[in-house]
């Protein structure tokens, strides 16, 4: 990604992406950690969902 930023063909696919999809304050880098940033939840938050689901279900 770093190296595709600094081709300017690519710098305006990007900025013309972010602007379309209304990501202003955005830059593709952030927008692609978003997900990474979830999966990392996902083990506390079904950890406390077994905490408060009956055993019997």
């Amino acid at each position: 990604l770093t190296r595709l930023m600094r081709d300017a063909r690519y710098q305006h696919f990007f900025e013309a992406c972010r602007l379309v999809q209304q990501m202003i304050d955005i830059a593709i880098d952030g927008y692609l950690l978003t997900p990474v940033q979830k999966i990392c939840k996902y083990p506390l938050q079904l950890a406390e969902l077994l905490k408060y689901t009956v055993q019997e279900h």
